[in-house]
């Protein structure tokens, strides 16, 4: 699995993908769910409530909601309250290059991880 993760992310290097086709294939390779992908993809294109999310996806508004929670911790995506009609939030996915700074630092850690486990088998 990760093999042809890493071989698919090579691959769309060479081809000179989209980078946000390339951040889909990290997503994917970070264990991101198929649905948590297509929400900060909906999402990079304009700010919605869960209701416009639902109607767009045809995802379950439960749904919608555990993957916006997880997103918004991780700081894919954020959230402002709209009061016009009544009080909801309305979410909007951080920029691409925002992004790129959280995988990064998401793919730092765990080889920082990795490196701390082999230099503990040295010991």
């Amino acid at each position: 699995m990760v093999k042809n993760a890493v071989s698919e992310i090579e691959k769309a290097l060479k081809q000179r993908k989209k980078p946000v086709e390339l951040l889909n294939l990290i997503f994917a390779f970070l264990n991101f769910k198929k649905a948590e992908v297509k929400i900060y993809n909906l999402l990079l294109k304009k700010s919605l409530t869960i209701k416009e999310m639902k109607e767009q996806l045809g995802i379950s508004e439960r749904t919608i909601r555990k993957y916006l929670k997880k997103l918004h911790e991780e700081g894919f995506i954020q959230r402002k309250v709209d009061e016009s009609e009544r009080l909801r939030y309305i979410y909007r996915a951080v920029s691409l290059q925002e992004a790129w700074k959280l995988v990064r630092k998401r793919i730092e850690n765990i080889m920082d991880e990795i490196s701390q486990v082999i230099a503990k088998s040295f010991n």
